[in-house]
């Protein structure tokens, strides 16, 4: 009898365990720091909706699986669109919004009155060419196109071929990319790379393998000496996450891969310079923490957590896991509630045995 009661006392608390959060890595901690913050300074939803850092404060929630009210936000966002309407010569607000709607389970085919997949990317022409802000416009729209393997009808002025190969035509001499002149940015190739990213990893018939390792070449070359990055020759939070979401894309481990540590230094220990008391990051070390700086690195630590996790990359969301999770989520809730309630009868049918035996000896 003491063995069963000793069996039970462990069932139970097996169960405790498994209904209780464990103890957060330093990854989750950074995430739930950021989200803290930016929720301590009126977010999520107290940004006006619309607003790209808003935007992105959500898109990275939502990866992460963050419990918040996604559908809220998603009318607010589709009430801002409808009375506000999006920039024609800005094809990344198209692109934008297309990866939070996705991200938070709704349906960029069908948003505020508009197909953000066709009216952002591949239903544009010559006359509002998806390239007008530069290469930001191609990378972002080959990212949404390729969000949730989006199809493009066979007489779209963008494919996915030819969006692929305005990009690679954009590649420098030094093999990385930049907005302006001949010299590598690294966000700008950091962001190409994570565009690039699906067809490295898998075979589509779209051989991009020499020009991504030439670009990480190039990103390996002007990363600085404490491992981080600069642009505009101005070390900053921003290039640093922009890296390791190219790093995380592409399957490299940016704490252990030798070509992105430098004197001992990853690019996650030199974003973590960026990082204030208050939870938030800052564009500069010298800085305060800001709503830009703190939604892209709460991407950048989201893409590490995933990769850490064996998830899929920060952009791929053709498997979209947040309504997996929310599923998940209530089968897990019913199935311990469950082995409680049996663990419970258990404890009741034994406790009636223990007094039935002694009260006949």
């Amino acid at each position: 009898m003491k063995r069963i009661l000793k069996l039970v006392e462990l069932i139970i608390l097996f169960s405790i365990i498994m209904c209780c959060e464990g103890s957060a890595s330093v990854i989750e901690d950074n995430i739930e720091s950021i989200i803290k913050w930016c929720e301590d300074e009126g977010g999520l939803n107290g940004n006006p909706d619309g607003d790209s850092s808003s935007d992105w404060y959500v898109f990275g929630a939502a990866r992460y699986r963050y419990k918040a009210d996604y559908g809220k936000y998603l009318e607010n966002l589709e009430k801002y669109v409808k009375e506000n309407g999006l920039d024609d010569a800005k094809a990344t607000e198209y692109h934008r919004i297309a990866l939070v709607v996705l991200s938070c389970g709704g349906n960029p085919c069908s948003f505020a009155g508009m197909n953000l997949i066709e009216d952002g990317v591949y239903g544009r022409n010559k006359e509002n060419p998806l390239d007008e802000q530069g290469i930001n416009g191609l990378i972002f729209g080959l990212m949404a196109l390729d969000a949730d393997e989006f199809s493009v009808p066979a007489d779209s002025e963008y494919s996915r071929e030819n969006i692929v190969q305005d990009i690679i035509s954009d590649q420098l001499a030094d093999g990385g990319f930049a907005l302006y002149g001949e010299e590598s940015d690294a966000d700008i190739t950091a962001m190409a790379l994570q565009a690039l990213a699906p067809y490295y990893r898998e075979d589509k018939g779209i051989d991009v393998k020499h020009n991504v390792e030439i670009a990480l070449d190039a990103l390996s070359e002007i990363q600085l000496e404490d491992g981080g990055y600069q642009s505009g020759g101005i070390a900053n939070s921003e290039s640093c996450a922009q890296v390791i979401i190219a790093l995380c894309s592409l399957g490299i481990n940016p704490y252990k891969d030798k070509s992105f540590i430098k004197n001992g230094y990853s690019v996650p220990d030199a974003l973590m310079k960026y990082q204030r008391e208050d939870g938030g990051f800052s564009h500069t070390q010298e800085g305060q923490s800001d709503w830009v700086s703190g939604s892209q690195v709460l991407n950048a630590m989201v893409s590490l957590y995933r990769y850490e996790n064996g998830m899929g990359s920060l952009y791929d969301m053709s498997n979209n896991d947040m309504v997996k999770a929310n599923e998940n989520d209530k089968i897990i809730y019913y199935a311990v509630m469950a082995g409680l309630i049996c663990i419970a009868a258990a404890g009741v049918i034994i406790y009636g045995k223990i007094r039935k035996v002694k009260a006949n000896p």
